[in-house]
């Protein structure tokens, strides 16, 4: 299948990635405790990284001078937020364009027990100043799309 997407369509850089194949867990460094639940590695970290930095040059390419705030929703985002972060600074350094950036952290709450809760709770908002400026939102990981609709809504 990935055979024939690849023939019925030309590919661009912004188009997604079809992982295709996987590594063995012998050749990435795999903490002990790790170890005897991963049996392949589908997508290396250098890979990763990699697709953040793509993403910084389109998002730095994007806003050029205009003032922006980049949202992130705390704790999940942390890790992805911070390369992407790190990738955009550098950017930001080489003086291509000129820091408009502006980082603001929030945190969504809407599990109450076990079960998901419709009532979602943003913390840290009110600490965030975004009037007259873009918002980009980094979140880490989105499943019904109910948490990340109630943010937009409230910024």
């Amino acid at each position: 299948m990935v055979d024939q997407l690849k023939k019925d369509k030309k590919t661009t850089e912004n188009d997604p990635v079809i992982v295709t194949e996987s590594y063995k867990k012998a050749a990435f460094t795999i903490s002990p405790y790790y170890k005897p639940y991963i049996s392949e590695v589908i997508v290396p970290e250098g890979f990763i990284n990699s697709r953040i930095e793509k993403l910084a040059h389109s998002i730095a390419n994007y806003y050029q001078d205009r003032p922006y705030t980049i949202v992130a929703v705390m704790n999940a985002s942390y890790k992805v937020f911070g390369k992407l972060n790190e990738y955009l600074e550098k950017i930001y350094q080489a003086g291509t364009y000129k820091n408009a950036l502006k980082v603001e952290f929030v945190r969504l709450t809407s599990y109450t027990g076990i079960k998901n809760s419709e009532d979602v709770e943003v913390l840290g908002l009110d600490l965030i100043n975004v009037k007259d400026r873009e918002i980009l939102v980094v979140e880490n990981i989105v499943e019904t799309g109910l948490s990340l609709g109630i943010l937009l809504d409230k910024l």
